[in-house]
């Protein structure tokens, strides 16, 4: 259990650091335009028009940019968040299987699973989203609707993940507070 709680921490930290260094380097694809954000950051997903446009503001250096920042940062923040949300679920749900809380200990473990599952619908994600870059202005339908549907995805057990390990957080201080 210990160890599992040194890579929660270790994940957690490069999180942070990772998404510090992402917001920095997604910075520079922002255009101006309101609304505009990268498509991996768009939680209710896009339509063909609106990647034609992100991508036609952007213009040929910034979907370089897009593309450099798809292939350094993308599978750094995958497995950072995939390690730390599967650590969390493992420790918490330990931890409240110790508190004899076995059957709701499940919550915080499917909860982290949730997580790297979102680390691993983000992989199909940025596939997707680099090909699109790759055949602009050529888009094709099929492939922004795949994009778009692995966004959501990856949002949805995203928030579903950490929500669940949240709530298993909170069914271990209760049980701590209530019982010592």
């Amino acid at each position: 259990m210990r160890r599992t709680f040194y890579f929660l921490i270790i994940g957690c930290v490069a999180l942070i650091w990772l998404g510090h260094r992402m917001r920095l380097a997604l910075e520079r694809l922002m255009t101006g335009h309101p609304g505009d954000h990268a498509l991996d950051m768009r939680f209710f997903g896009y339509s063909t028009e609106d990647v034609a446009g992100y991508f036609q503001r952007l213009g040929a250096e910034g979907r370089k940019d897009y593309l450099r920042i798809q292939y350094r940062i993308e599978l750094a923040f995958i497995i950072a968040y995939g390690i730390s949300g599967a650590a969390a679920g493992m420790w918490t749900a330990s931890a409240l299987y110790a508190e004899k809380w076995s059957l709701l200990s499940w919550l915080p473990f499917l909860g982290g699973l949730l997580v790297a599952a979102a680390a691993i619908v983000d992989l199909d994600e940025g596939s997707a989203i680099r090909k699109l870059l790759k055949t602009y202005p050529r888009l094709d339908e099929t492939a922004v609707r795949r994009a778009s549907q692995a966004t959501r995805l990856k949002w949805l057990c995203l928030f579903a993940g950490l929500m669940l390990v949240l709530l298993g957080v909170g069914m271990f201080a209760i049980a701590k507070l209530k019982w010592g």
